[in-house]
């Protein structure tokens, strides 16, 4: 499978990890300027979290820290230290924002070359003999130009879904033996709340809901963690799948995610101004048990 790593484990364990989006450095113009810019504090928590210091000792070690998208603190100075310390303890994966674009030219391949990536979608497994999961990082910013430049575009409204990732995906959910995963800087608001941005983002919740192909059995995404509103948390379960939308880490915000494979269940600990939801049902049968959010 292309752009894709399964890590095996020695056995069936929760995975737990920090996640965090929109970790920005300044506020969007008519943001509310009460509300600040936390990204200082936010990833001095992150780095107690992982060093397992204070509030945070005697818990098991993270697997990894995922970025969701616009971490535009990834790319100033001033944050540099912060990062160098992270990412020496703890692996850290980055997902492909709108903000992204302003750092690398709106070159997509500059942004996949810096960290490393084959691509700028990519997926790994953990894989244990009794369980496992798989987690998926999208690109919804990325178009391939006539020139074969991969452009980043900006703004809301503009978010892309190539083909050969649409392609990709279906068939990493089809293929998934455990759990799977989803992240997408996408700014997706919750299936049959409102309408989405662009058609880009109606299909990307017919695939994560296995509701593209009419008559035809796939396999729908268990959770999908979303990013790009700064102030519209909440978490609900539609069709089966889990959908997270978290505050923006600019806004004070974070939060450590247990995944339990075996009883298919999410713990998601909400750090600073971030809400937490305990024993969620991610199984695509269960009702979730999540706090709905009104649309």
């Amino acid at each position: 499978m292309k752009n894709f790593t399964r890590i095996k484990i020695d056995q069936t364990r929760p995975i737990e990890f920090l996640f965090n989006s929109d970790l920005e450095t300044e506020l969007h113009p008519g943001e509310n300027p009460e509300l600040g810019v936390h990204a200082d504090a936010v990833l001095a928590e992150m780095l107690k979290e992982v060093r397992r210091e204070c509030d945070y000792s005697g818990q098991s070690a993270l697997d990894f820290i995922l970025s969701n998208g616009d971490t535009d603190a990834r790319f100033e100075n001033d944050y540099q230290p912060a990062w160098e310390q992270l990412e020496q303890l703890c692996p850290c994966y980055h997902v492909l924002g709108n903000h992204e674009g302003a750092y690398f030219n709106r070159d997509g391949e500059q942004w996949r070359k810096y960290f490393g990536y084959a691509d700028t979608y990519y997926a790994w497994e953990y894989a244990a003999p009794g369980a496992s999961v798989t987690f998926i990082v999208l690109d919804t910013w990325c178009t391939r130009e006539a020139n074969g430049r991969l452009q980043i575009n900006e703004g809301s409204g503009n978010q892309a879904f190539r083909d050969e990732q649409k392609q990709w995906l279906k068939q990493l959910l089809d293929q998934a033996p455990g759990l799977t995963i989803v992240f997408a800087h996408a700014h997706l608001w919750p299936p049959n709340c409102r309408n989405q941005d662009n058609e880009n983002i109606d299909q990307l919740i017919d695939i994560l809901k296995s509701t593209y192909e009419a008559g035809v059995i796939h396999k729908p995404a268990n959770v999908f963690f979303n990013g790009g509103h700064h102030d519209h948390p909440g978490c609900i379960k539609v069709d089966g799948v889990t959908f997270v939308d978290p505050i923006g880490a600019i806004h004070k915000g974070c939060a450590r995610v247990i995944i339990d494979p075996i009883n298919m269940r999410m713990d998601y600990l909400g750090r600073f101004n971030e809400k937490t939801y305990r024993e969620l049902d991610i199984s695509v049968q269960g009702s979730g048990g999540a706090e709905e959010q009104g649309c």
